[in-house]
């Protein structure tokens, strides 16, 4: 190949890749006050792109408020009755992701282990609120469940109804963030660092 040819085809290449516009920045969850979560209406026989965007951003932040109350339970800035609104709000989205037809395998699994792992959550919080549970009890229970079972299979859920419905195409698909205790869990054990066990 003569040389002039070789560097006309290099420069293509190049340009061609610099040209291709790089993805936003995933966006950031934010914490959410009050106890009146967002209402969507969307398509459950096939939800749309949009439907997956509105559900996901409303479900990373349902999850950072919960984080925000587990990150600090007792005197925090996150209210009890805060935190229940927006932890019982997060099947709602569970749901809408779930409904997409053409989900995969993985995603499908992540599913069924949120369905079965949710309910205790807004439950240690119940409990919390009537005084049943204390605030270690509870939310050791919940960190526990939530850092390695429920995060975990939201963050393969949202990936997999991502890729499957188009959404978040020009930006970066955003992922559930962890609450600080998550880094004291040992989830291959069950107890958390320093925890005793009876």
């Amino acid at each position: 190949m003569p040389l002039t040819r070789a560097l006309g085809l290099g420069l293509l290449l190049l340009t061609t890749a610099a040209a291709a516009p790089a993805k936003k920045a995933a966006r950031a969850c934010e914490v959410q006050t009050g106890t009146s979560p967002p209402t969507f209406q969307p398509n459950l026989n096939s939800p749309s792109a949009e439907d997956v965007v509105n559900a996901v951003t409303a479900w990373l932040n349902d999850v950072c408020t919960v984080d925000s109350f587990l990150n600090n339970p007792v005197g925090g800035p996150t209210a009890l009755d805060t935190v229940i609104a927006f932890a019982v709000d997060e099947p709602n989205h569970l749901k809408t992701l779930a409904a997409l037809p053409d989900l995969s395998q993985a995603g499908r699994d992540a599913a069924a282990a949120l369905e079965a792992n949710f309910p205790s959550i807004p439950a240690n919080l119940d409990n919390l609120a009537s005084g049943a549970a204390t605030a270690a009890l509870a939310t050791t229970a919940i960190n526990f469940n939530r850092c390695c079972i429920v995060l975990p299979s939201i963050d393969t859920l949202v990936r997999e109804a991502a890729a499957v419905s188009g959404a978040f195409a020009d930006e970066e698909v955003p992922s559930p963030m962890f609450p600080d205790p998550c880094g004291a869990i040992d989830c291959s054990s069950g107890l958390s660092a320093g925890a005793a066990s009876s």
